[in-house]
């Protein structure tokens, strides 16, 4: 079987000594082959949709601050999270320098934020009770520590999980990313992977046609092409002896 110059062919190292298609074991692998790398490019364009730019603050929108939810709550509600955590977007710490750290929903939903903590003092003891696995939080103690820490008749205060203990309640953000943002994104995850899949066929390729085709149908047999050629060398030897 002849090649093309601008045939793959010789670079995956398809074997043109035989007719492949004629093999039954050569159809079967290409049918999974196909099988196979289609699926794995239909994960990769799911992947690539989910895929999320890197979180700078060029590139998100922020959709609300916990602080300044907190300062126009309802003083008659006594819990602010739940309402908070129903804000379009993902949860984050925004870091003084820019930076968007991450932050579980988790730390967050199981935190408890009041507009009026005083108002608000039996419900705040009875969650830290519960987030104490049962260890009771007496409410005096807890209407003593309000009053440790502030003076106002009304406080607005947040008792965060201990997994965001450290983080100050003016981090507190929910955000989501722009559309510009997170279409280059999924842009770049599709053509690297489009990239990294093409290696891998061509790597796949030359394995198969190398190495199993080897195993299966022989080693190469020597091209038919060569043969007048050395009828010729034959029959210019024969003249020379003349």
């Amino acid at each position: 079987m002849a090649t093309r110059d601008d045939d793959w062919g010789p670079w995956l190292g398809y074997r043109y000594d035989i007719d492949l298609a004629e093999r039954w074991w050569h159809r079967l692998f290409k049918v999974l082959y196909i099988t196979l790398f289609g699926l794995v490019l239909t994960f990769l364009a799911f992947l690539a949709y989910e895929a999320d730019p890197e979180r700078r603050l060029g590139d998100v929108e922020i959709t609300g601050r916990l602080d300044e939810f907190l300062a126009r709550a309802d003083p008659a509600v006594p819990n602010v999270i739940p309402a908070f955590m129903l804000l379009p977007g993902d949860t984050a710490l925004l870091r003084a320098n820019g930076d968007l750290d991450y932050l579980f929903s988790y730390n967050l939903e199981k935190s408890w934020c009041t507009p009026d903590a005083i108002r608000h003092v039996e419900a705040t003891a009875e969650h830290l009770t519960e987030r104490s696995l049962g260890r009771r939080v007496p409410t005096s103690d807890v209407l003593a520590s309000i009053k440790k820490v502030s003076q106002e008749s009304a406080p607005r205060l947040c008792w965060f999980d201990s997994g965001i203990s450290e983080s100050n309640l003016a981090e507190v953000v929910k955000f989501r990313f722009t559309q510009t943002a997170a279409w280059q994104a999924k842009a770049t995850f599709f053509v690297k992977a489009i990239g990294y899949s093409l290696l891998a066929h061509f790597i796949l390729a030359n394995v198969y046609y190398r190495g199993v085709v080897y195993v299966i149908a022989g080693p190469r047999r020597k091209s038919k092409a060569s043969a007048p050629a050395d009828d010729d060398e034959d029959a210019g030897n024969e003249l020379e002896e003349e």
